[in-house]
């Protein structure tokens, strides 16, 4: 999910100018979508079936990535086909967007699981 949002843009210019301190309220959360929105608003998020956002825990970047350092899966989703992510900070701050590699197709009561390092954050 290689894109910021407008939020956390701005969030990030104010670190490096020296003007605020920032740091996303833990645990981050990946909510599954099946539009992608843009840096300004969000997309269209799944929703039924036993489907909510899921915590995620990153390990240090390497190579300009940053992966899960922990499994993580959504259960009992609904027929739904799942074309990209937006992470959320706790507080509900949407700080990055984009597509995944590839569309998940779910039946229903499908499970998506994400293993370690199935999931990279970059920044270009």
């Amino acid at each position: 999910m290689p894109s910021l949002t407008l939020a956390l843009s701005g969030k990030l210019l104010d670190v490096i100018t020296g003007r605020a301190a920032f740091a996303p309220q833990l645990p981050l959360r990946l909510a599954l979508m099946t539009q992608i929105g843009d840096d300004t608003a969000p997309g269209v998020e799944v929703a039924g079936g036993s489907y909510g956002r899921q915590p995620v825990t990153f390990g240090p970047q390497v190579s300009k990535a940053a992966r899960n350092s922990a499994a993580f899966a959504f259960t009992a989703m609904p027929e739904v086909s799942v074309v990209g992510g937006e992470l959320y900070d706790d507080s509900g701050l949407r700080m990055l967007f984009g597509p995944f590699s590839k569309i998940i197709n779910c039946n229903n009561g499908d499970d998506i699981p994400f293993d370690v390092g199935a999931l990279a954050l970059t920044i270009a």
